[in-house]
């Protein structure tokens, strides 16, 4: 696991179909990004976690 900024990530694998892989990567190019960090932050848009609770909610932004 790593710490980044107080942050501790988890690695996980998962299987993913070749074209939406390609399709990922690019994006990533595109927006000079890493493949984790791009995923992540498409996981991230539609949900935020809340910290106190532990539980999903809908982002009111």
């Amino acid at each position: 696991m790593g710490d980044y900024m107080g942050m501790v990530k988890r690695v996980f694998s998962f299987r993913l179909e070749e074209a939406l892989i390609q399709k990922l990567k690019y994006y990533t190019q595109k927006e000079n990004r890493h493949l984790s960090n791009y995923v992540e932050t498409l996981l991230k848009k539609p949900y935020c976690v809340k910290e106190t609770t532990g539980t999903l909610s809908k982002d009111k932004k």
